[in-house]
């Protein structure tokens, strides 16, 4: 129903019908339509007040030109929209006009391993890695991150496309052979819109030279780009962080097995960090890597123990020591502190670590987690940069999703949960934050069904009881649901915040309101002191609202929320 409809309007022409028309065609490639609500009064007024989120949110890969259209179509007044359904078709099938991106933007394409040993992968993952870490420290620039990059990797599509989908300028490409100590490395620079080529290269040498050659792409794709260097950022492009060859190997083996995120991985990824500090010891990358790796074995609840929160910490300030401003570093040392419910400090040094590397996706994601968690009002740019820069991670949708969840949008947080839920491998823990996503948004068929095929495919693991705890309280089944809740579950909920909200949220659905208001302290303990979110906007808590014990809980959580939104104002002025 168009908004004059809703407004009773009574002289409707072929405006209004186009509008029906765009909200179908929404609909039918987003799956919902435009606007969602829990009554059709309130969709009504969402089609009269609301701007409808562009259909690239649901479909990334949607065109230019078809995004715009849908967006003509939907305008509020009729005299924006399309005269007529022939010109509505017209927009939509119109050629696809060259992405035109104000921006000096690049994504750097994984490059191909050329070599004759497979095994090389890693090394040639790990120079892509690298040339996008240089390129990330410069701001005149924009860089598709880590993630987003690998997820292309041996893909059919061509550079328009590439650059249309996550609109950029320029996609840089190429490849490496090794062969023993023999290295040999091609590169070149495409302008995307002309697909035609700035510059390419060849480099020979040994892998001693691979600094060197790292840095001279980093250097040619910056001239051919035109990008001025600032000192600062000179000095950066040069530098080595790990200067000895082997160590600097183990260290592109131990990144490769971080990101897989599993007990295995990790614990390999240790190995390897422990290898290439017997060779450079004292490295602060190093180090703050070791503390990183001991945080995430909290992270994803593979050692859940305040000892790995203690060596996290460790390495981070023996890295610190040694170079006060090391990013990382401070990094490490935010993530510690959110998990020990430090919310004042721990805002301030990622916020920190932030600045001194704002290419880093890990350091902004967190920085977006924990702006949400804290309840602040003004890091919507921060969701937004890390949506433009790495758009193909799952963890990245939760920015849209949880930044309207938690001020209570829930129907507006239901697009980025899907998205998540569509990027994310099955056996990721964000299937279960999603479905309860959509749960909180009123979509619990679709939630129990994510839950069930979760608890399936992760059987046996703590995130298999999590999903089947969450998915019998939605079903009301308080014995079964119970019977999930085991101690390894109730341990690994206990350190992180939003894994213990959602099993007060899940508990209060099932009515066990002493464990609803136990589970909501231990999420505040840890960190979450949203508190609009507790005292108003979570629909499951609502039970225990009232509950003498959580109106305690809000008293002291007030104060600490007041505190960090108070810094965060301070800061913006």
């Amino acid at each position: 129903m168009s908004p004059e409809q809703v407004a009773g309007e009574r002289e409707l022409d072929a405006r209004t019908d186009v509008y029906a028309l765009a909200c179908v065609l929404y609909e039918m490639l987003a799956g919902d339509p435009p606007f969602v609500a829990s009554n059709p009064q309130a969709v009504m007024a969402k089609h009269v007040m609301d701007v409808p989120p562009s259909i690239m949110t649901a479909r990334p890969n949607a065109t230019v030109a078809l995004a715009s259209a849908l967006g003509t179509a939907l305008s509020k007044v009729p005299a924006d929209r399309h005269d007529s359904a022939g010109q509505f078709a017209a927009a939509l099938t119109a050629p696809a006009k060259a992405v035109q991106v104000k921006t000096k933007s690049v994504v750097v394409l994984p490059f191909v391993n050329q070599s004759a040993d497979s095994a090389n992968e890693y090394f040639v993952d790990g120079l892509t890695e690298e040339i996008i870490a240089h390129l990330s420290r410069l701001r005149e620039l924009r860089v598709i991150s880590r993630h987003s990059t690998m997820t292309l990797k041996g893909t059919a599509k061509d550079v328009p496309t590439i650059a249309r989908e996550l609109h950029v300028s320029h996609i840089v490409a190429g490849s490496v052979r090794r062969s023993n100590n023999a290295l040999r490395v091609t590169a070149e620079l495409v302008e995307a819109n002309s697909d035609t080529h700035v510059w390419s290269d060849s480099y020979s040498g040994v892998i001693d030279d691979v600094f060197g050659i790292q840095e001279e792409i980093a250097r040619k794709i910056v001239a051919g780009l035109e990008v001025t260097l600032t000192p600062k950022e000179d000095r950066q492009i040069a530098a080595r962080p790990i200067d000895d060859v082997v160590a600097y190997d183990y260290y592109l083996r131990a990144r490769q097995e971080f990101y897989a995120w599993t007990p295995g991985s990790l614990d390999r990824a240790s190995a390897l960090i422990d290898k290439a500090l017997d060779i450079v010891a004292d490295n602060p990358l190093l180090l703050a890597t070791k503390g990183q790796l001991h945080w995430m074995y909290v992270n994803v609840s593979v050692h859940p123990d305040e000892r790995y929160l203690a060596l996290a910490e460790g390495f981070a300030e023996r890295a610190l020591v040694i170079d006060p401003n090391h990013y990382l570093g401070i990094f490490v040392r935010g993530l510690v502190a959110a998990f020990r419910g430090d919310t004042a400090r721990a805002l301030e040094y990622v916020y920190r670590a932030n600045e001194l590397q704002p290419g880093d996706a890990n350091v902004r994601l967190e920085l977006c987690r924990f702006s949400q968690a804290a309840g602040l009002r003004s890091y919507q740019r921060y969701v937004d940069e890390q949506i433009r820069l790495d758009p193909l991670m799952p963890v990245s949708w939760f920015g849209p999703a949880y930044t309207a969840h938690y001020n209570g949008r829930f129907d507006d947080a239901v697009p980025g949960a899907r998205r998540a839920l569509e990027l994310a491998g099955p056996s990721s823990p964000l299937h279960i934050y999603s479905a309860w996503t959509l749960a909180s948004a009123g979509v619990r068929g679709e939630a129990r069904a994510v839950l069930e095929r979760v608890a399936s495919d992760l059987d046996g693991t703590v995130n298999g009881s999590w999903a089947s705890f969450c998915l019998e309280a939605l079903s009301g089944n308080e014995a079964r649901a119970v019977a999930h809740l085991t101690s390894a579950l109730e341990t690994a909920a206990s350190f992180v915040d939003f894994f213990a909200l959602t099993i007060a949220e899940a508990s209060a659905v099932l009515g066990r309101l002493d464990d609803a208001v136990r589970w909501t302290r231990i999420a505040t303990d840890r960190g979450f002191i949203n508190y609009p979110y507790l005292a108003d906007h979570s629909p499951f808590l609502a039970p225990i609202r009232d509950d003498p014990r959580y109106q305690a809980m809000l008293r002291d959580v007030k104060p600490r929320w007041e505190h960090v939104v108070a810094w965060e104002r301070g800061r913006s002025a």
